[in-house]
């Protein structure tokens, strides 16, 4: 095997020490060593920074100061970096097994484009936030639309080479939901499309308790994805807008008629 390149991974937290165990029991766990983390914090009070204190061996980085909000705390761990690729996970996040990594990066050296690629990424494993169900996540199509804008792999699956986070902005901290889908799209426009690869290999594990997977949070993230779009000049046709408007209203109704529609999920036997 190849050389393993070196990984930083960025976490941002605030109050979330109960999250913040199973990322950390994870990382601890990868059966690969060659790991930065950087753990940027937003002055939590909940017992998180002695969580924290309590593995600072296996956490390379860790900063406690107010934030105002995950890409400002992403943009401030951002300088830290050192890794030859980052990945950004969620305290809650999980690797999918103690070799997630050593088999991503032992698959992704088979592939010769491997030095052209600036983003590369696997299957994420989404589970409902009563882990009653879960679905993977697939190779996705960069010429298709969803959400209202071009598709877009699951962040938490997502290797951003280090050369992402020079040349063009960061992460746009005025977002609240989007931000994440806006660096993306930055970097497939610079790069182009055939900067992506693909490796099916399951990565990572999400549960989906955040403010962006909450329906009622739709409208905010369709006018923040409408204006990323605007700024980018990504074009949308009328059909595409007409489209999306009118599954993000039936969305946001359906989310009050059923709270937590389950839809195309797999329940666990």
């Amino acid at each position: 095997m190849n050389k393993e390149p070196s990984i930083s991974i960025i976490t941002s937290t605030y109050n979330c020490k109960d999250q913040l165990v199973h990322t950390i029991e994870s990382v601890r766990n990868q059966n690969y060593k060659n790991i930065q983390w950087i753990i940027q914090d937003g002055g939590s009070t909940d017992g998180t920074i002695e969580l924290v204190s309590q593995n600072i061996d296996i956490i390379s980085v860790f900063n406690s100061s107010r934030d105002r909000g995950i890409y400002d705390a992403w943009n401030r761990a951002c300088e830290f970096i050192s890794g030859d690729w980052v990945l950004f996970l969620g305290a809650g996040d999980m690797f999918f097994t103690n070799n997630s990594l050593r088999d991503f990066w032992k698959y992704a050296f088979d592939d010769e484009r491997l030095n052209e690629y600036r983003l590369v990424y696997g299957i994420v494993k989404s589970v409902s936030p009563t882990k009653n169900y879960f679905r993977f996540s697939k190779q996705t199509d960069l010429s298709k639309w969803e959400f209202g804008r071009p598709c877009l792999p699951h962040h938490q699956g997502v290797f951003h080479h280090s050369t992402c986070f020079s040349g063009i902005n960061t992460f746009d901290s005025t977002l609240t939901l989007a931000g994440d889908s806006k660096f993306l799209l930055q970097i497939i426009n610079k790069y182009g499309r055939e900067s992506v690869g693909f490796f099916p290999v399951r990565l990572s594990v999400m549960v989906l308790d955040g403010l962006s997977n909450n329906p009622r949070s739709i409208l905010l993230a369709r006018r923040e994805i409408s204006r990323i779009l605007k700024e980018l000049t990504i074009r949308r046709s009328l059909g595409v807008k007409f489209r999306f408007l009118l599954m993000d209203y039936l969305t946001l109704i359906w989310s009050y008629l059923i709270p937590n529609p389950l839809k195309n999920w797999i329940r666990p036997k």
